[in-house]
């Protein structure tokens, strides 16, 4: 297979597009970029080959980054850009590579999108803009590329295919009675249409069941009851107060200009289980771990806290009480909020709690229903005034559970009554929600083209390096102005 010419070669017949682009366009800026990564390597293995030329790699990677860059995730969209868009003809020198080409390689090459994002973030580290003082955690729940009604239970899925198999096995017998009396003047081994399309069927629900019955072993709590036919990995997550089909982008950023330092396509409904993934991934891409990272309390639970203690990074998470008051400051001077178990000192020499009252909680017993668990319990709440707010037992008992580690979680979470680590914690929404809102309110990005976990990894990726290029294109630009100003 050949190479198409790609140079910047002026044509015969008019203006290139090369001269009809301004100087300060963000195409060119992605231009510089890409070609500074040589990726040109990647097209040795079309060089003297037979067949038709195959596109410059270049050519692809630059055309999906500036339609995501733009909105634009239809292969078809691109491929009719590439024919009519003046800056879409700048970047492919011409060219128009046709949709089933584009959407062949972006799903074919992620891994390729994973390197060229992490040299992005190479690219920002070396011009001082993600020097990793203070990154922000957060997750955008994305709507899958699936109907999701389409969905369907273990017993359905089995029941679906008990029925199928019966078919084919009929249809196939009947088939073969009839090829033995008439002929069908074939090969005599080719199956009719409707038989290829109850295979296709019975595959698919195959691998729903499998997904689903794989989902259930791994799920900790809440194992999944249903899963879509269409994409079975797709979970059921909660987006604006309602459940969607979808994935879950995780998505870390640096405080000073929001460069994204390391991203994660995850299937879980949940982010309790990210945060120290997330760590592991920041260090990964960018070659060195963040001083801090601050989260919501989505990220909290206490195994995830201890885990994130003993690593390089300061984790400023709280747990879901402490963010409550933290959203609310009334909460804790009054109402059940008030007798929160949070509210209780904790006296380490005697092994006691004292509740806001003055009483005295004595260690009780410990139970291992689910994990070892510490009880404590107060003999003299029945004439206290305000019993009802405290506890709900019927006896008037009031029972505080904790880890046996219960000391060095609760240092943790004390944390928050730093002043200092509050004003942290406020920075968070600033860094990272504005992400998000590119997204999904000026590219309008808000349901994936991609079907399955790898899919939608590409396309995350295509994001955070669209968004990597514009935040280095307005450096550039800044810089630029800063040069020129006399």
């Amino acid at each position: 297979m050949a190479l198409r010419e790609y140079s910047n070669q002026g044509e015969m017949f008019g203006l290139s597009p090369n001269l009809l682009l301004p100087a300060g366009h963000w195409a060119r800026a992605l231009d510089d970029i890409v070609e500074k990564l040589g990726l040109q390597q990647l097209n040795r293995k079309h060089e003297h080959t037979p067949g038709e030329p195959a596109y410059d790699v270049r050519v692809l990677v630059k055309v999906l980054i500036f339609a995501y860059g733009r909105g634009i995730t239809s292969s078809r969209e691109m491929a009719r850009q590439c024919e009519e868009n003046l800056a879409f003809q700048y970047l492919t020198r011409g060219q128009a590579p046709d949709f089933r080409t584009i959407s062949l390689f972006r799903r074919k090459k992620r891994h390729l999108l994973r390197w060229v994002f992490k040299k992005t973030v190479q690219l920002a580290r070396q011009m001082g803009m993600a020097r990793l003082g203070l990154v922000a955690l957060d997750s955008v729940k994305l709507a899958a590329n699936a109907n999701a009604g389409k969905k369907m239970t273990a017993a359905e899925l089995a029941d679906e295919l008990r029925k199928l198999d019966e078919y084919l096995g009929k249809v196939t017998a009947t088939d073969q009675n009839e090829n033995s009396q008439y002929g069908d003047g074939q090969r005599g081994d080719e199956l009719p249409a409707d038989i290829c399309g109850a295979q296709e069927r019975k595959q698919k629900l195959e691998k729903a069941l499998q997904t689903l019955r794989e989902q259930q072993a791994a799920a900790k709590q809440e194992p999944p009851q249903n899963v879509s036919i269409e994409d079975p990995e797709a979970r059921w997550v909660k987006k604006q107060g309602r459940f969607i089909r979808g994935y879950s982008a995780q998505v870390a950023a640096d405080s000073e200009h929001q460069v994204i330092v390391a991203v994660m396509a995850a299937a879980e409904a949940t982010d309790s289980e990210q945060l120290n993934p997330m760590l592991q991934e920041v260090e990964q891409t960018a070659g060195q771990a963040p001083d801090q990272l601050v989260a919501d309390s989505g990220y909290y639970t206490d195994d995830a806290m201890l885990e994130a203690a003993r690593s390089k990074t300061d984790c400023i998470v709280p747990d879901s009480e402490t963010a409550a008051r933290l959203n609310n400051p009334q909460r804790g001077q009054s109402g059940e909020g008030a007798y929160h178990a949070s509210r209780f000192t904790y006296d380490e020499a005697k092994d006691d709690f004292t509740c806001p009252q003055g009483k005295v909680l004595t260690f009780w017993k410990t139970h291992c229903r689910r994990g070892p668990t510490k009880l404590y319990r107060c003999q003299d709440c029945a004439a206290c005034p305000v019993r009802e707010l405290c506890t709900k037992n019927a006896r008037g008992f009031r029972t505080i559970q904790v880890r046996p580690d219960h000391v060095e979680v609760r240092r943790i979470r004390e944390r928050f009554n730093s002043e200092t680590v509050r004003g942290v914690y406020r920075k968070r929404k600033g860094i990272i929600e504005p992400i998000f809102g590119r997204w999904q309110h000026n590219w309008g990005i808000r349901r994936l083209r991609l079907r399955g976990r790898a899919g939608f990894s590409a396309e995350l990726h295509l994001l955070a390096i669209a968004h990597n290029v514009t935040k280095l294109f307005n450096s550039w630009q800044a810089l630029a102005s800063a040069v020129a100003r006399p």
